[in-house]
């Protein structure tokens, strides 16, 4: 057994199990045989020849001596034809000599040495695939062209993906998703801070987007195992896990004395109790948490010392749009006779709630023959209203918009709360949306309201049955009391909940980028190969190498990878970082193909969009295509798409497919794109450079290369972007994702431009997003639409159409009409087509990059 160098084999000699060369020969025909037993009769063996050699020179005349006489006992056993087919096949005669070697070197090299030879070699032994014989072989070695693994703190999270989050979240409760997951990708999006959503029931999805965030937010997720393994694998990620609730979940003690609970069935009633220990698992396996209110951020810290910070449910861009027509409406309606008193349930657990106000309620009812009540969701009446049926209106659960439309007609608005753990826990919600809509509110004076209303100047906060009843008739009674304390509520939720208010001071402190110190950053390239982590690193030669051992460890440059491998335990086209090398190393698992497939093989959309996705996340300052066998050419068109320059290395030769294409001449456009539009070109020889040439790479970019790895050093010197100190000039417009009747997109073509893009404008000073794209779909298409019609999307940013080096972070609405559109102004031409027809056509930038893949998410039309 020997630690050969280069190509070596490792294995054991079976002489060794007996106490004389001459015993072991009935072993040595059953090594012979190439038995399935022989892979674990090495390894016993290799085991044994190094412990004998662990124990130290007096065995070294002895084994000498065996090796020799077991090379005679072979040929006196074996005739000569029998004899070569076990020296060939088994490699027992090259064992030997190579134990012979070892033998005679260990005076020069000391028994210590050898010793750790041996024992390295050790750990390493496996079955070499596809070998006949079986035989031990070593584990490839360390990847070629990565340096020894790194510690896992080599690259955090931030300095990889800067500020990205990913929120893991419970999206079965639409109201809930919306204050807590939504409105907060709102929030970060406002910041300039990238945000991913997933389901938390999709634990795929979730890992997959762990590997390309700074942190990862589980939002109102329970502890089962499959959850814990994610919250595994953030750990191993080094990324920042935040356990984030709304609600008393986690403590089923204080659970229990919400009376509520005791008045549902007896089985919803123990899944509750049984989910509280899964989300205490859950926030126990978490590094910090989030809480919506003080009261529920001091429960959450007496179960679990880490930190925990507080954002509160607030107002955003969908909801202010909405309060903004609504209240349009409600000031402009004619007056009424009768006056409505609301009260929203939005879940079955508010019964001792509204007893809290029942008989105020009744009392106000016979007092005040137009008044009325207007109830929406489930709840269960006490009896003191029976006999004002015929003044209650009760109403199933509705959306959100519905149910805002709904408050908008209201006169009063309700929030009473039982004085229990968990209603002292919950947010003020309901007075922020009837604030919102200038509508007065009534409120227990719970922690949670009474931190947010002056009593009797922008709301009311009763403590008893009294003074319920006597704030409800004030406000009942005087019409001018009920207008100025909503105008003062609208005016304290707009100053204390407004979406820039809660990013700046909220949202910011937690999740932006700490200031800029003035230094100059590294800047990052990214090596492209697909089999990096295999020994041999397909073709690549010594001076490619070399290159990236010294990109590896130069400070100015960081370097990163991409590659593939066969990953378990992933679905194909997943993604894995790895976090135990010297350079970021990101790997993606290729499908698996009973056959090849040479046109996926040289443009693989899937493969293309994993790699976008990479690059949104990653940034690199240029990306070096050192091959491209099996990964396709759309990665060079995701850099073009992004202005990401481009190094294209020739010799892996990917450009020349070896197998006949179904389609030359489409085959033959994708290579000649892909080798046009690269920076910079290089070949390892003149007629690798001239059939690139003739297969579309430009003359003036395409060079030879030397053996001397500073020439591709020198070459990615070239074409690497200048390092700016400040970022480059941003226009901020606001664009609409418009859609016709039949659900088409309506792009635009302005005057002078080949370019297809959203309608839309820049936003001028002084104006909101809202009113500014409302402004330009008048201007340029005819089309009269309200805030109501606009549905946010997100802030997205992408290179200017018109502008060359600036970016436009624009404001992305959806918004639908069954008008017809009409070019105006600068307006060239209008078209509606369908996702599919607009990847045909020349798109700007944000068209091809963010909205066409937001077409497949949108939500189908409601409002028929």
């Amino acid at each position: 057994m020997v630690h050969g160098k280069g190509d070596f084999d490792l294995e054991g000699l079976p002489y060794l199990a007996e106490d004389t060369p001459a015993a072991a020969v009935p072993r040595l025909r059953a090594v012979a045989a190439l038995s399935e037993a022989s892979a674990a009769l090495h390894a016993d063996h290799a085991a044994r020849l190094a412990t004998l050699l662990e124990g130290g020179p007096a065995s070294a005349g002895r084994w000498r001596s065996a090796l020799r006489a077991l090379l005679r006992r072979l040929r006196a056993h074996h005739p000569r034809a029998r004899l070569r087919r076990v020296l060939r096949e088994e490699g027992i005669a090259a064992t030997c000599r190579k134990s012979l070697r070892l033998l005679r070197n260990l005076a020069r090299h000391g028994w210590n040495h050898a010793a750790l030879r041996l024992g390295h070699a050790r750990l390493r032994l496996q079955p070499r695939p596809g070998f006949v014989s079986h035989a031990i072989t070593p584990a490839p070695p360390p990847p070629v062209l990565l340096p020894p693994p790194g510690p896992t703190t080599a690259h955090p999270p931030a300095r990889l993906f800067g500020t990205r989050v990913l929120i893991v979240a419970e999206l079965s409760l639409p109201q809930c998703a919306k204050y807590r997951v939504w409105q907060k990708r709102e929030q970060l999006a406002s910041l300039g801070i990238a945000c991913e959503v997933r389901d938390w029931t999709d634990h795929d999805a979730a890992r997959e987007a762990m590997q390309l965030c700074a942190r990862v937010i589980f939002y109102r997720v329970p502890g089962h195992r499959g959850v814990l393994a994610l919250f595994d694998e953030a750990r191993r990620l080094g990324l920042e896990a935040i356990w984030e609730v709304d609600d008393l979940i986690f403590d089923a003690g204080l659970y229990l004395a919400d009376r509520d609970l005791s008045r549902l069935p007896p089985d919803i009633r123990r899944g509750a109790l049984a989910g509280a220990a899964l989300y205490a698992r859950a926030w126990a396996a978490a590094d910090r948490g989030i809480a919506s209110t003080p009261a529920l951020a001091a429960l959450m810290q007496a179960h679990s010392p880490h930190p925990v910070d507080i954002v509160e449910n607030a107002l955003d861009l969908d909801t202010l749009a909405a309060a903004e027509h609504l209240l349009a409406r409600r000031r402009t309606r004619p007056g009424r006779h009768g006056m409505q008193i609301f009260y929203g349930a939005g879940s079955r657990t508010h019964d001792g709630d509204v007893a809290i106000a029942a008989d105020a309620l009744a009392t106000i009812l016979a007092r005040h023959n137009r008044a009325s009540l207007r109830i929406v969701g489930e709840v269960a009446l006490p009896a003191c209203l029976d006999p004002f049926a015929d003044r209650i209106e009760r109403l199933p659960p509705v959306d959100y918009h519905a149910y805002l439309a709904l408050l908008a007609d209201a006169d009063i608005n309700l929030a009473p709360l039982e004085d229990t753990p968990f209603n002292q826990a919950k947010s003020n919600i309901k007075f922020v949306e009837a604030g919102i809509l200038a509508i007065p509110s009534v409120c227990s004076a719970a922690a949670n309201f009474a931190s947010a209303i002056t009593d009797g100047v922008d709301g009311c906060l009763p403590r008893d049955t009294p003074s319920w009843i006597d704030a409800l008739d004030r406000l009942v009674a005087d019409p001018a009391l009920r207008a100025r304390m909503g105008e003062a509520a609208r005016a304290s939720v707009l100053d204390r909940y407004a979406p820039a208010r809660i990013a700046a001071t909220r949202i910011a402190p937690l999740f932006a980028a700490p200031p800029a110190t003035g230094r100059r950053t590294r800047l990052r390239v990214l090596a492209v190969h697909p089999t990096l982590l295999s020994p041999d690193a397909g073709p690549l030669d010594a001076a490619t190498r070399q290159a990236l051992l010294e990109l590896g460890t130069d400070g100015e440059i960081e370097l990163a990878a991409f590659t593939a491998a066969d990953l378990p335990d992933a679905a194909p086209y997943a993604l894995r970082r790895l976090t135990d090398r010297a350079w970021p190393v990101i790997v993606l698992r290729p499908p698996p193909r009973s056959r090849p497939d040479p046109v996926l093989a040289l443009d693989d959309p899937a493969c293309a969009a994993r790699f976008a996705e990479l690059l949104d996340a990653l940034r690199p300052g240029a990306v070096w295509l050192l091959g491209l066998h099996g990964l396709g050419a759309g990665l060079a068109r995701a850099c073009l798409a992004r202005d990401i320059p481009y190094l294209v290395d020739l010799a892996d030769g990917w450009w020349r497919p070896a197998s006949p294409m179904p389609n030359p001449t489409l085959a033959a456009r994708v290579i000649a794109g892909a080798l046009h539009h690269a920076t910079a070109l290089v070949a390892p020889d003149e007629p690798t450079r001239a059939a690139a040439i003739a297969a579309g790479a430009p003359p003036d970019r395409t060079t030879i290369r030397t053996d001397d790895p500073a020439f591709l050093r020198g070459t990615l010197d070239r074409i690497l972007p200048p390092r700016p100190d400040t970022p480059g000039p941003t226009l901020g417009i606001a664009a609409a994702v418009l859609l016709d009747a039949a659900g088409r997109l309506v792009l635009v073509r302005k005057r002078g431009t080949d370019l297809f893009m959203q309608p839309g404008g820049k936003i001028a000073p002084g104006e909101t997003a809202p009113q500014a794209l409302l402004r330009e779909l008048g201007e340029e298409l005819g089309l009269m639409l309200s805030p109501a019609d606009l549905t946010p999307l997100g802030r997205f940013t992408a290179p200017a159409a018109h502008e060359p080096g600036w970016q436009i972070r624009a404001e992305l609405f959806l918004a639908r009409t069954d008008a017809e559109p009409a070019p105006h102004a600068e307006i060239d031409s209008v078209i509606a087509v369908t996702a599919d027809q607009a990847a045909t056509l020349p798109l700007a930038a944000l068209t091809e990059l963010h909205v066409l893949p937001l077409m497949r998410d949108l939500p189908p039309r409601t409002d028929r």
